[in-house]
């Protein structure tokens, strides 16, 4: 009681406890990679996953949702490709900023000829605010939203947040 974990002072509360007490996730499991590579990858695909994706795809199949904090060049393109196939996705969405469009089209190509990549919708959050798609989710009816670079939809008061939350 009352231990100091930094300098400043982090104090021994409830609320440390209970972030303390939280499950701890394996990052590094090859096995898991090895695993999925085969079930995921294409006949003939040379690419492997990485433990950190391996990770990622499992708390995505066995919690239902993901939050991907993950490093520049980590894979996070590959796991939103693979997203739709882990979770038996029938009409996914992928959101991505407008200026990612041709990069993305350009990963989706090469990541193809390794994997088996579900068909994919990919719109960009700017259209998607546009007053005339208004009707966009409704008509397109997605089962599954990926958000590539969320932080596009902080803005609760934006019409495209509001009409992802719709």
């Amino acid at each position: 009681a009352g231990v100091l974990f930094r300098k400043e002072g982090v104090r021994f509360t409830p609320e440390l406890q209970r972030v303390l007490a939280l499950p701890r996730r394996q990052w590094g499991d090859e096995a898991l990679a090895a695993l999925l590579t085969e079930e995921y990858r294409r006949p003939g695909g040379t690419m492997v996953l990485r433990p950190v994706q391996a990770a990622a795809l499992a708390e995505l199949h066995d919690e239902g949702g993901l939050v991907a904090l993950a490093r520049v060049g980590s894979g996070k393109s590959l796991i939103s490709f693979l997203a739709p196939k882990v979770l038996g996705s029938k009409r996914p969405l992928l959101l991505i900023p407008a200026k990612l469009r041709t990069k993305t089209e350009r990963e989706w190509l090469e990541y193809q000829r390794h994997w088996i990549l579900p068909t994919m919708r990919i719109e960009s959050y700017e259209l998607l605010g546009r007053a005339d798609h208004n009707a966009m989710l409704e008509d397109m009816q997605p089962d599954l939203i990926v958000c590539d670079e969320a932080h596009k939809i902080r803005n609760l008061r934006a019409s495209c947040t509001r009409r992802i939350r719709r």
